[in-house]
């Protein structure tokens, strides 16, 4: 567990309810379908790329049209999108999951996109999984928070599509 975790993220990490061993093991067999394995391919199905993108977003109307913009994008790969409804959420589905960006708001209940960000980057499983903060908080501050804990990409409500989708496509490195 990393350092300087605040105690009720600690205990939603430890609360998948799988051994550090069974982790691992799983981790090992997994690995050779994350962004950074030696093909550079993600996880495949049916032979195409799948990548896959969680959405966390408090409210149920822009989880909504978060998925529906991303799913209208002409994208090269096939993407699998996971909804959660808050970060505390988010965190519980981390260990069952391997994703390949995340898209968080800000405000929410509970757990914080902040807060969010500042574990997943501070965890060595999750460090390495591109994150893009989107939300109404629109200073330069804030941009600078985000940055600072590690976000890759910041896109302010309200968006153009496009604008989301030209991040998006950045933030996988794909074309």
């Amino acid at each position: 567990m990393p350092s300087g975790m605040p105690p009720r993220l600690q205990s939603v990490a430890q609360e998948s309810g799988e051994s550090d061993a069974e982790r691992r093991a799983q981790d090992a067999e997994e690995s050779r379908f994350l962004p950074g394995d030696p093909t550079g391919q993600g996880a495949l199905r049916g032979g195409a790329c799948l990548l896959k993108i969680l959405v966390v977003e408090d409210s149920s109307s822009m989880r909504a049209y978060l998925t529906t913009v991303i799913e209208s994008g002409n994208h090269p790969v096939e993407l699998d999108i996971v909804e959660a409804a808050s970060g505390f959420e988010a965190l519980k589905m981390l260990p069952h999951h391997r994703f390949d960006a995340i898209l968080t708001d800000i405000n929410m209940p509970d757990i914080n996109g902040l807060e969010l960000v500042s574990f997943l980057k501070s965890h060595p499983v999750y460090k390495a999984i591109p994150i893009m903060v989107i939300s109404t908080e629109a200073s330069d501050e804030d941009r600078r928070r985000a940055a600072a804990l590690g976000a890759e990409e910041y896109l302010v409500k309200p968006f153009q599509a496009d604008d989301l989708l030209e991040k998006l496509q950045r933030l996988l490195k794909v074309a």
